[in-house]
C-alpha cells in the first residue's frame, strides 16, 4: 500500500469532539492486528494522552518540540522518535507546522 502526506491532509481536520476541541488532527491510514499507521498534524493544543502500545513518530514536515514524559526534544523533518507503551507524548509548534506519522505496535518492542 502507498500513502501520501497530501492524502492524509485532505482528511483533516475531522470534526471537534469533547477531547479535541479545535478539531481532530489525526487520521488512521491502516489498522491491522498488531500494527497501525496514523498521521497527526497538530494545531493549537495537543490533547494526546499516554498510549497502550509502543509508537514511532516520524517527522515528515515542519519543526517543533516533542515532549515525551518530562524529556523535551527539538524535532525537524527526518527525525524519528520512540514513545514507549504508557509514556505520555505531546507536541508544540509555533506556527503549527509539525506533521508526523505514527507507526504503532501492540505490545513491547522486545516481543517482536
Amino acid at each position: 500500500m502507498k500513502f501520501t502526506i497530501e492524502e492524509f491532509l485532505s482528511k483533516l481536520p475531522q470534526p471537534a469532539n469533547e477531547t479535541w476541541k479545535d478539531g481532530v488532527y489525526f487520521t488512521t491510514a491502516i489498522r491491522r492486528e498488531g500494527v497501525s499507521l496514523e498521521f497527526f498534524a497538530p494545531r493549537g493544543t495537543d490533547y494526546q494522552t499516554s498510549h497502550d502500545e509502543d509508537e514511532f513518530y516520524f517527522i515528515v514536515r515542519g519543526s517543533g518540540e516533542l515532549i515525551v514524559e518530562n524529556d523535551r526534544f527539538t524535532c525537524a523533518v527526518g527525525d524519528a522518535f520512540l514513545c514507549q507503551n504508557g509514556f505520555s507524548i505531546t507536541s508544540r509548534t509555533s506556527p503549527p507546522t509539525l506533521q508526523h506519522g505514527q507507526f504503532s505496535f501492540n505490545g513491547y518492542l522486545a516481543q517482536m
